[in-house]
């Protein structure tokens, strides 16, 4: 697991300065936004009429509260801080771009639909992104590599969820024995994933987010 943290750290030195870099003209307005950290209250283009359904501010707001305050790294730092982290089902990229914002490293973005990728490339860009800190393909199987992601977002279409999950997690390039799983879904959902542990739950209306580790893992440190 060490040579995982090592392999992870090398890739950390580009993140505080583009995200504060100076944006692009911004996109029009749409019903997102960034809800924390040094991206807070930048507004995120949807694409209307194309079947996306993106975590509500509210719902986001929420889950990064709880990566944030609950789930630490050894020596006390937020599991984000520094990390890679995998939006596997990224439509608007709202989730991956939101780690970005709370002191993630890198962001991968994995989308299929190109209508709904070239709205994401728009946000990226709208933000002042620079080159490095982001990566956009059309699989998350394309970013299978040594020593996989610290932190993998996954919110694929509710009705899909558990074989959407369970088909990504095959790929052991995508993550290591310190990973953090958190899937998104119904309150219907069954949560129960072969080699992975259930750390905690966090419903918000309708959606529940779980989070997951590779079973004998280390313990998380819970925070407050």
């Amino acid at each position: 697991m060490a040579a995982a943290w090592a392999w992870a750290a090398r890739r950390r030195a580009p993140a505080t300065a583009g995200l504060r870099a100076v944006a692009a003209k911004p996109p029009p307005p749409g019903s997102l936004r960034l809800t924390g950290g040094s991206l807070r209250g930048r507004r995120l283009a949807v694409p209307s009429g194309q079947g996306v359904r993106p975590t509500s501010d509210r719902a986001r707001e929420t889950l990064f509260n709880v990566l944030t305050n609950r789930f630490k790294r050894p020596g006390g730092q937020s599991v984000l801080s520094e990390a890679r982290v995998l939006d596997a089902f990224a439509g608007t990229g709202a989730l991956g771009l939101e780690a970005l914002s709370r002191g993630a490293a890198f962001a991968a973005f994995a989308e299929n639909s190109r209508a709904h990728a070239a709205v994401l490339q728009a946000n990226i860009a709208a933000l002042g992104l620079t080159d490095g800190l982001t990566s956009v393909r059309t699989t998350a199987a394309a970013f299978s590599v040594e020593g996989g992601f610290g932190v993998i977002l996954a919110d694929p279409p509710y009705a899909q969820g558990p074989v959407a999950v369970a088909a990504l997690l095959t790929d052991g390039g995508l993550w290591h024995g310190e990973t953090l799983l958190v899937w998104e879904g119904d309150s219907e959902t069954d949560r129960s994933l072969p080699g992975w542990s259930l750390l905690h739950e966090k419903a918000v209306g309708q959606t529940t987010f779980s989070f997951h580790a590779p079973e004998g893992s280390w313990d998380w440190p819970a925070g407050g």
